[in-house]
């Protein structure tokens, strides 16, 4: 799972390899292994990595900023991208990847209250008193 960047990206990640150790790049984990393998910071027994600076770069704005309408769009058809599209989310109900959207979902609301390392917990219970997950 990637999250939507606005100053830090986090990624959270299966650890999948083969038997013999070696990685998918069919598969997220496969590409982040086989990236750090490339910067030669790739280890079997570690499963946290991080990157960069972890304060925040730009500066919190605490009032709204005027929003730049944008009135023209050039694009080419949805159908020219091999993209299908379902008429009804009601499709998806009680499917995997239906379950899978939800979760994501789900993981991206929560997330998006977390500012802090100190809102994890908080968040996290908020969640498990309104029974949305469990512990």
């Amino acid at each position: 799972m990637l999250t939507r960047a606005v100053e830090q990206l986090y990624v959270v990640t299966e650890k999948k390899t083969s038997a013999k150790g070696e990685e998918n790049t069919n598969f997220y984990s496969g590409v982040f292994i086989n990236y750090l393998k490339s910067k030669n910071s790739w280890k079997e027994e570690q499963l946290t990595y991080e990157f960069g600076n972890p304060k925040r770069a730009s500066k919190q704005h605490k009032e709204s900023a005027s929003v730049k309408i944008q009135e023209q769009f050039m694009s080419t058809p949805w159908q020219e991208h091999n993209i299908y599209m379902l008429a009804s989310a009601s499709k998806l109900w009680d499917t995997k990847q239906g379950n899978a959207i939800e979760f994501g979902n789900l993981i991206h609301e929560m997330m998006a209250k977390i500012h802090t390392q100190n809102d994890v917990e908080k968040v996290i219970h908020q969640y498990v008193l309104q029974g949305i997950v469990d512990e």
